[in-house]
């Protein structure tokens, strides 16, 4: 008997999983936030990444759960139609050289970037502790 009811529990919630899913598969794009791709490692293949929602002009410092990237950073991917500024302090300080410049694409920092898109490479591996994104307008 006991054996019946386990059965028919396991057919209960198997049969509940394809309708949440088919639930989650209908969610409309535009509500999707989208995500920059921080990592320890390279981004490709990914390396120690993590994923955090883009909030248009807010500062994000590595602080908390985020902390095991400050100071730590080395790869990023950017979601094309974005520009996103990494800071070597907390706080997002925009002094001079105390930043570099991201627009869509994929960066490894141990070879250095382009700040911008112009000007020799900027080192800034292991150098940020903040980022702030906001769309290409």
């Amino acid at each position: 008997m006991s054996l019946f009811i386990s059965m028919l529990s396991l057919l209960a919630v198997a049969s509940a999983a394809p309708a949440e899913l088919g639930a989650r598969l209908t969610t409309p794009i535009s509500t999707i936030s989208p995500v920059i791709t921080l990592c320890t490692g390279l981004p490709v293949p990914a390396q120690g990444c993590a994923n955090f929602a883009i909030i248009s002009d807010a500062c994000v410092d590595f602080t908390g759960g985020k902390s095991v990237l400050n100071h730590d950073l080395t790869g990023v991917k950017v979601p094309f139609g974005f520009i996103c500024t990494l800071f070597r302090d907390f706080g997002c300080n925009d002094s001079p050289g105390n930043e570099v410049i991201l627009t869509g694409g994929t960066y490894n920092l141990e070879q250095g970037v382009t700040n911008g898109g112009g000007g020799p490479p900027v080192a800034f591996d292991n150098a940020a502790s903040s980022f702030s994104c906001s769309t290409l307008d």
